[in-house]
């Protein structure tokens, strides 16, 4: 199925996704929006990144 670096990269694009979701969290909870919306950017990016290179397994 899966070899061992392969599940060890993914779960660090997973753990960088929760870095990322958890800072635009509370970006938004303090009402910066400009930092929000670049971190909600940034992370769009990297989930649509993983996700392709999932299915393109």
């Amino acid at each position: 199925m899966y070899d061992e670096k392969y599940i060890e990269k993914l779960e660090k694009n997973i753990i960088n996704i929760n870095i990322v979701l958890d800072v635009a969290t509370d970006k938004a909870l303090n009402n910066n929006i400009n930092e929000t919306q670049g971190l909600l950017s940034i992370l769009s990016e990297v989930t649509n990144d993983l996700v392709n290179e999932i299915y393109n397994r």
